[in-house]
């Protein structure tokens, strides 16, 4: 039978300066610092990753855009809104009504297809051009009342609704142009 060679067993390391000589534990003298990896990038890689990002930041911008380009747009209704708001609350103070409503027209469908309108085809044109309501026969009377003959208009009878139909079609007519 063979027999098997001695095993040479290496002597401990020497002892670090932070362990005391009288230390017993040998086994934890060979202990090492725990080495921590790198932080993980949260940012893509690769090259292909960045396009999907990049797509996502020009659809972003254009969004922007457009979102600015219709508030610009809009400009003429926050102005009108506010013109209506700013009606004193006497007798002659609802005369500009029909010219706020005309010049609000005029801004957004064009001189052409609004300046002639009168009585009936003014009437059917604010109905037509707004499709969240309807303005009623009291209601263009009163217009017109207004329109011709404001010194005339004494009373406030009706005008609290029209003012709010008013409010609404300026808020809420179809332009034929947009911002694009």
């Amino acid at each position: 039978m063979q027999q098997d060679a001695p095993v040479q067993i290496s002597p401990p390391p020497e002892k670090p300066d932070f362990v005391d000589a009288d230390f017993g534990n040998d086994w934890l003298t060979r202990l090492h610092e725990i080495t921590v990896p790198e932080p993980v990038s949260m940012l893509p890689q690769s090259w292909g990753w960045w396009m999907p990002v990049l797509a996502v930041l020009l659809l972003l911008l254009w969004k922007l855009w457009c979102l600015y380009r219709m508030w610009r747009f809009n400009a003429y209704r926050r102005a009108a809104l506010r013109e209506l708001d700013a009606l004193p609350v006497d007798a002659h103070g609802y005369a500009p009504l029909p010219a706020i409503l005309k010049r609000v027209a005029l801004h957004s469908f064009g001189r052409p297809a609004v300046a002639g309108l009168t009585g009936a085809d003014w009437a059917a044109f604010l109905n037509r051009t707004w499709a969240g309501g309807h303005f009623d026969r009291g209601d263009l009377d009163l217009l017109h009342q207004l329109a011709v003959m404001p010194a005339g208009y004494t009373g406030s009878k009706g005008i609290a609704p029209l003012l709010q139909k008013c409010r609404g079609w300026i808020r809420q007519h179809m332009a034929n142009e947009g911002p694009w």
